[in-house]
């Protein structure tokens, strides 16, 4: 009985997640139809305060699902592919087909194969068995359909004159795990920059799958002990399992969350039991942490150091902040909150506030003029002498907070540093590119991808040349003042590591064209 009720319990709640799926698809289809019409859209954007981009409109944008990703593509005037456009478009194709671990040239060997069928998804795609294949093949289903259906129409062309076909389609390249990139740019780490695509490479590496395979082996390993658990999950624990929380590591990922993104990813999976799930996933999320301490020993002392400084600063009262490489300033806005409830003569009112150090009396909003006057009689005065108190009183830091979001904060700021830089260089350029960035992934049309992979390598080389860390712990040091020593920094490599690896000239980041990846595949 109990295991029928959690079965029930569990299809409610899928309906209720599809009927908001339908909902949420409806309305991003309805904005498309209406902006079909119109030759350019524009999408404002905001920046949140570590300078992070987000555009404005919640339904249909490019950082949107892929649904709104398969229906978008640049606006203007269409650009002809050219070999190069041909090229990576067909590496776009391959990739979306799941081929995005192979060489550049064996991803278009295998998509020059599948051609034909993406002419047959252009011609009709609700066709039976064509719906089938498209929708089924790629984890970006609307995104495939797109690819075939920009590919069927640059074939009309004839197979060996695609490169005339003029195009607006966005093809993206994406950061190889790009928070482990900076961590180890950060703590010029060379072993654990070849493990994201640093080091030069004939194909890319995948951290993803370096993860699950250590993973697998300590779990096998325990299977060997006798562990029940271990044998149950013995040959079961793919790349899919591990990616949410190798990713998500280097943005404050706690062993609770950690726990939760495993065990989504198992109940999907359908491996293990319902009565197994939480010792399988909080067993496996331990692992994890593990490994990556292992694969990236140079990100977690730097991650460390992050935290301990962040703990040194609001020991002084004061929240982290810091000044990122293009002059933003950035201070963490994490304070304790506390509850007031408000008895009016119309209802009671619970309100969430930033807590204060002082517990002060009510101060009265009204005037000093007016403040011998009786109480007007307004319900609403006991609610504003409340929010009047409360906002004359000093904050309280959050120093749990505070401690812990300062890691991934700080490499947020990084990579939106980055973003900006690759912004502005694009548009420096003697012809400026087109591009649309989600965060470390970067769309450009086809025939510029080159030098849209140029142009980010470059920015990241600018970026990281200069010894962050150095200039972080001084910056510390300078407003934090004397009595409130940093620890001491994390042993590191050395900084001719990142100008040897990044050359600034074409040639000597012709090797390492994988740092950023065209469209690395999502889901797997």
């Amino acid at each position: 009985l109990r295991r029928l009720r959690g079965v029930q319990t569990r299809m409610r709640k899928t309906n209720a997640e599809r009927y908001s799926q339908r909902c949420d698809t409806n309305y991003r289809l309805e904005q498309a139809r209406t902006f079909a019409e119109f030759d350019e859209i524009y999408l404002p954007h905001n920046m949140d305060f570590r300078g992070r981009a987000y555009p404005v409109p919640p339904y249909l944008q490019h950082m949107g699902s892929d649904l709104c990703r398969g229906l978008l593509t640049f606006g203007g005037t269409p650009k002809p592919l050219k070999e190069r456009g041909v090229y990576w478009l067909k590496v776009h194709f391959a990739n979306l087909l799941g081929k995005d671990k192979a060489s550049f040239d064996e991803r278009v060997a295998y998509a020059e194969t599948m051609i034909p069928n993406a002419v047959k998804v252009a011609e009709n795609a609700l066709e039976p068995g064509i719906l089938e294949w498209w929708s089924n093949a790629s984890d970006d289903p609307v995104q495939l359909l797109a690819t075939c259906l920009e590919i069927g129409t640059a074939a009309k062309h004839g197979s060996h004159r695609m490169a005339d076909h003029d195009s607006c389609f966005p093809v993206h390249q994406d950061g190889s795990c790009n928070g482990l990139q900076h961590y180890a740019a950060l703590g010029r780490d060379a072993e654990g920059g070849a493990q994201v695509n640093l080091v030069p490479s004939d194909c890319p590496q995948d951290v993803y799958s370096g993860v699950k395979d250590v993973v697998v082996a300590r779990i096998k390993a325990d299977a060997a002990r006798g562990d029940a658990l271990a044998r149950v999950l013995d040959g079961k624990v793919t790349r899919k399992v591990v990616k949410q929380t190798v990713m998500t590591s280097v943005y404050g990922v706690t062993l609770i969350g950690a726990r939760q993104q495993v065990h989504n990813r198992l109940r999907e999976m359908g491996i293990v039991d319902d009565d197994q799930l939480f010792q399988a996933s909080f067993y496996i999320a331990k692992l994890v942490f593990a490994s990556l301490g292992d694969i990236f020993s140079g990100a977690t002392q730097t991650m460390k150091w992050l935290g301990d400084c962040a703990g040194q600063v609001t020991l002084s009262g004061q929240p982290v902040e810091w000044i990122t490489p293009l002059g933003l300033p950035v201070v963490q806005p994490y304070v304790s909150k506390s509850r007031r409830q408000i008895s009016t003569v119309v209802q009671h009112v619970t309100l969430d506030f930033d807590h204060r150090t002082d517990s002060a009396s009510l101060h009265d909003y009204r005037s000093p003029q007016s403040a011998h006057l009786p109480n007007s009689g307004d319900p609403l005065d006991p609610l504003r002498d409340a929010a009047c108190s409360m906002l004359r009183t000093p904050l309280r830091l959050n120093r749990s907070k505070q401690r812990s979001a300062f890691p991934p904060n700080y490499i947020h700021s990084l990579d939106s540093t980055h973003m900006l830089m690759t912004a502005s260089a694009c548009k420096a350029l003697e012809r400026p590119i087109d591009f649309a960035s989600v965060h470390d992934s970067f769309w450009s049309h086809p025939s510029e991808v080159d030098t849209m992979n140029r142009v980010l390598r470059e920015q990241f080389v600018r970026l990281h040349e200069r010894d962050l860390l150095r200039e972080l712990a001084w910056y510390l040091e300078s407003y934090v003042g004397k009595g409130f020593a940093l620890p001491e920094m994390p042993s590191r490599g050395t900084g001719c590591w990142i100008r040897s690896i990044f050359s600034a000239d074409w040639g000597g980041l012709a090797a390492s064209l994988h740092f950023f990846i065209v469209v690395e595949a999502k889901g797997e």
